[in-house]
């Protein structure tokens, strides 16, 4: 597989010291060149073919890197009060647009940690090529299936027409506009069309015989 390849791959993975399963896909899109799948993973897809199916490891440096001390951090309650939030140790918590994982809660301070939740962990996986997308609709389909709010990609002379249910702010319509046709060359324009919904015809009340 080369850079700008649409990949369908079927995996599976898991902590390499403890067998732990952490993550699990039959039809999970890896997008050459573009880091939506990990490092150490792309990696071994340069040097497979549709069909093929292999089992390595990947390490840290290759994932989702080393852990950070420095990214722990104890934050004062009052912080999470004032977002009304119950800072559970175990929970995931977004403070200023950034996950975080309550460690522990005490005296009025919550420890939490920055890092990625896989930071530090030798990966296992299992994995298959199962196919290479080539039609720009289906690719694109594809990737916006990811973030839930298409209904239908279709594509004709150069121009991709992507179907919502309802219309996208004006700066992230331009956001994903300018990513796909980066990720598609043959994608030169991008439209927006608002599925309407059918408006619902009052019930009339059956006829007195």
């Amino acid at each position: 597989m080369k850079k700008g390849d649409f990949v369908e791959i079927a995996y599976t993975g898991t902590l390499a010291l403890t067998g732990e399963k952490f993550d699990e896909s039959k039809g999970a899109l890896a997008i050459m060149g573009h880091k939506t799948v990990v490092p150490g993973v792309e990696k071994q897809l340069e040097d497979m073919n549709v069909g093929d199916e292999k089992e390595f490891s990947v390490s840290p440096a290759d994932a989702f890197g080393k852990r950070k001390p420095e990214i722990v951090r104890v934050l004062p309650m009052r912080d999470f009060i004032k977002q009304k939030i119950n800072p559970v140790p175990g929970i995931f918590v977004t403070i200023d647009n950034h996950e975080a994982k309550v460690q522990s809660v005490s005296g009025g301070r919550v420890r939490v940690d920055f890092n990625h939740p896989l930071a530090g962990r030798e990966l296992q996986y299992k994995m298959k090529v199962v196919r290479q997308l080539n039609e720009p609709a289906e690719m694109a389909q594809k990737y916006f299936d990811y973030f839930g709010f298409v209904t239908k990609c279709s594509f004709a002379d150069g121009k991709l027409t992507i179907k919502l249910e309802e219309k996208l702010k004006n700066l992230i319509e331009k956001m994903f506009a300018a990513k796909i046709k980066d990720m598609i060359p043959a994608i030169k324009e991008v439209v927006y069309d608002v599925e309407k919904k059918d408006e619902k015809k009052p019930v009339e009340a059956p006829a007195k015989q």
